[in-house]
């Protein structure tokens, strides 16, 4: 999906689900894989 690939990954400072955990977007390219996953295939 993004195999040698640039990736951001974008947290959100409000949005914390845990002590350790954080909510976050990650966009490889122009692809937001966040969305990729939850809509493929299982």
């Amino acid at each position: 999906m993004c195999l040698e690939s640039n990736v951001l990954v974008d947290h959100d400072d409000d949005q914390l689900t845990s002590v350790t955990s954080i909510i976050a977007v990650v966009y490889s390219e122009s692809a937001n894989l966040n969305s990729d996953l939850v809509h493929q295939p299982h």
